[in-house]
């Protein structure tokens, strides 16, 4: 559905409706629902780059294991302690780390020089 959409629509409204799906799909209220959101977006921007449904699913994965890693060792849970500030601090370095990350697969790869890529050139 999504690839038959991106040939008959600019792509960015497949990927708004993959990422409302996946909104309407999170369990815990508002804040997860908007995160669905984030992650539909960032989903499928990297399903249009890299063309593979398999990175989609490992960043998933990833994403899952560590939130849950995090919960059970209890570091969420020292969240409570931390001041305003710092959790916001910490908020805004993730949200940048996404936003770069994203941008750095997102750019296009360099032109191979002579016909031949740099690893057969060695």
């Amino acid at each position: 559905m999504f690839n038959e959409a991106r040939k008959h629509v600019p792509v960015f409204w497949p990927i708004l409706v993959i990422a409302l799906i996946i909104a309407a799909l999170q369990p815990g209220g508002i804040a997860m629902q908007l995160l669905g959101v984030a992650l539909g977006f960032i989903y499928g921007s990297i399903y249009v780059r890299l063309s593979s449904i398999w990175s989609i699913l490992l960043i998933g994965i990833v994403f899952n294991i560590s939130l849950f890693g995090m919960k059970r060792i209890g570091w969420l849970d020292s969240m409570e302690n931390m001041s305003d500030f710092t959790l916001i601090l910490l908020a805004a370095v993730m949200g940048l780390y996404l936003i770069f990350s994203t941008l750095w697969y997102w750019r296009k790869p360099k032109a191979a020089t002579n016909g031949r890529s740099r690893r057969s050139a060695r």
